[in-house]
């Protein structure tokens, strides 16, 4: 390891000629401003210097080489040094504890419901917790769970919950079709059964569309005969779809007033340090962000926050009601996806403190069901 020294430049050649006279070796001298910067080696640290302010020249040790370099990185980062050994053993004895838990499940009413099981072991030792006996709890606790596998895998406790799956009954053979919606009948095509109704027939939803039996022959009195049979068929319609949305004229709107209060909450393992002391504000708004540190130890800090809002009486405007009904247009025809939209209609009515929007569609879909 080379020391790192630097003399004026106006002073460079006397200062290399004294050292090699003292039989030192110079190495890497470079100018850096109005400075001659070189390197010794660190064993002639001493040397070097004694050489050149005996010459009278003056000069600088910037960096030490060797031991003492060595020796002076150590006493400026103790502290790093101290905090990194701090947390290898806290992480070293944190790893012997459960502080998260995670839970897998499509189910959103039976995951909350296995997250507090897993909660209840939170902070408990890895040696402490009974995989079978919480499995055998949350097999008890949770309806129609078919499989749970329990995994521990560093400081998290995690559930893997599959749901049984049901399955539906076969669908019984139709002995009629009936009307799915109100309409007119715009086609019909029957491949079992006989047809009760026929184009241009006004319907209502109920009505009975095919029926199941079919004509096999005539009596002695020459009225049909039938028997029964399973009643299949396509039927289309001419049909409305839509709706009427009655909308406030005004409205409370609030609004941040600019005023605060946030807490920090610690996880350490398990252990929580600091609390949420909720707010006095009379109106506000909750804010709540969670972020998880894998680091030695592992832990997670969460931040709530409150915010005080104020309530403003606004009347809705023209640009509301636009919005209002294109996403009213937007969830009707997703509805009609796949039929024919013949036309459409829209009324906006301003009555004495609220709107009424009608939109309708008219469509032909399928009317058998």
């Amino acid at each position: 390891m080379k020391s790192k020294l630097s003399c004026p430049i106006k002073s460079a050649a006397r200062a290399i000629s004294a050292l090699r006279s003292a039989g030192i070796q110079v190495g890497g001298g470079r100018i850096r401003g109005n400075n001659y910067v070189f390197f010794v080696h660190s064993k002639q640290e001493s040397g070097a210097l004694s050489a050149l302010k005996g010459r009278g020249i003056e000069c600088k040790l910037i960096r030490s080489g060797g031991g003492k370099y060595i020796k002076s990185r150590l006493a400026l980062n103790a502290g790093v040094l101290l905090a990194s050994v701090m947390a290898l053993v806290a992480g070293i004895i944190c790893s012997l504890f459960v502080f998260k838990a995670e839970v897998t499940c499509e189910d959103k009413t039976t995951s909350a419901l296995v997250m507090q099981i897993l909660q209840e072991n939170v902070g408990k030792r890895k040696s402490e917790i009974d995989e079978k006996a919480l499995t055998e709890e949350i097999y008890a606790s949770a309806d129609n769970v078919s499989f749970v596998h329990l995994k521990v895998k560093g400081s998290t406790l995690s559930a893997t919950v599959i749901m049984q799956n049901e399955t539906p009954d076969e669908p019984a053979s139709a002995e009629n079709v009936y009307a799915l919606c109100d309409g007119v009948v715009e086609s019909i095509a029957v491949f079992s059964g006989t047809a009760e109704v026929k184009a241009g027939d006004v319907i209502k939803k109920g009505d009975l569309l095919i029926s199941g039996r079919r004509v096999v022959g005539q009596d002695d009195m020459g009225e049909d005969v039938y028997e029964s049979c399973p009643a299949s068929g396509v039927v289309t319609a001419r049909t409305y779809t839509g709706g009427r949305t009655k909308v406030p004229a005004s409205y409370a709107e609030k609004v941040r007033t600019g005023r605060s209060v946030s807490y920090d909450i610690l996880n350490l393992c398990g252990i929580v340090i600091g609390k949420d002391g909720g707010c006095e504000y009379e109106f506000y708004e909750r804010a709540e962000r969670v972020q998880n540190y894998s680091s030695l130890p592992p832990f997670s800090l969460t931040k709530v926050t409150y915010y005080e809002l104020n309530a403003h009486i606004r009347d809705i405007s023209q640009a509301d009601l636009d919005v209002i009904v294109a996403q009213k247009q937007a969830e009707y025809l997703a509805e009609l996806q796949g039929s024919e939209v013949l036309s459409e209609h829209k009324s906006i009515k301003k009555l004495d403190n609220y709107y009424i929007i009608d939109i309708y569609y008219e469509h032909i879909a399928s009317a058998a069901g």
